[in-house]
């Protein structure tokens, strides 16, 4: 899935690190570029290995790596449940993050936010108005905007743009990929960027680079998919 909203481990982590002071199977597959995104469905995963650097504000950066995994844990109808386990090591120490929020996946393969539990100290919220939906068909170039407003009061200003179109190849095969700048400026003073190598066939991206920045510094992690199982 694209996402550049609240809803993000980076963006989420560094409200952490505040608080605490510091697949495929064995054969190679191709999948050709596809503009439609797939309808997720209860028991889709995505399972990806990271590294980069957290750069606390004024020390020297630190390294950074670990693992997340993105499931479809339910679906009600058009509603979807997404579950991200990240498993990080900073420098050494452990973090551990779960994050659950709820989406709703429109016939047309849009993907809307419902609400999640990327409130203060991890409260769960529910978004109130938003103008910010994923397409369900992709193209180059394409840009898209807008704003998500929850019930705790905070908002996220989130942009996308496809910039071309590529192929991303790894040990589970070659796919065909959108590339998917995106930007997401929370009010809770956390930014992120990312940028995605996406396949609408699958509806995960492939690899992602995405830099948060917050209060407490600046991390960069580059992702690449390990895995993932579509039921």
């Amino acid at each position: 899935m694209v996402r550049s909203r609240d809803l993000s481990p980076l963006s989420s982590l560094l409200v952490l690190l505040a608080g605490c002071g510091g697949g495929g199977g064995a054969t190679p597959v191709t999948v050709p570029l596809s503009p439609k995104v797939r309808i997720l469905q209860k028991g889709d995963t995505a399972s990806y290995a990271f590294a980069g650097t957290f750069t606390a504000t004024g020390k020297p950066s630190a390294p950074v790596s670990g693992s997340t995994v993105h499931t479809i844990s339910d679906k009600v109808g058009d509603v979807l449940t997404v579950v991200h386990d990240l498993h990080i090591v900073i420098d050494g120490s452990p973090f551990d993050l779960h994050q659950v929020g709820t989406e709703r996946q429109n016939p047309d393969g849009s993907i809307e936010p419902l609400g999640d539990n990327a409130g203060v100290n991890g409260a769960a919220r529910t978004v109130t108005i938003n103008t910010f939906v994923q397409p369900g068909t992709f193209s180059a170039p394409l840009n898209i905007s807008g704003t998500t407003t929850f019930s705790d009061g905070s908002t996220a200003q989130s942009t996308m743009k496809v910039t071309g179109t590529g192929t991303a190849t790894t040990l589970l095969g070659t796919f065909g990929v959108y590339v998917v700048k995106g930007t997401m400026q929370s009010s809770y003073g956390n930014s992120t960027t990312t940028t995605d190598l996406f396949c609408p066939p699958l509806g995960f991206f492939i690899t992602r680079t995405e830099v948060g920045s917050g209060p407490t510094g600046v991390i960069t992690i580059n992702y690449s998919i390990a895995s993932y199982h579509l039921s």
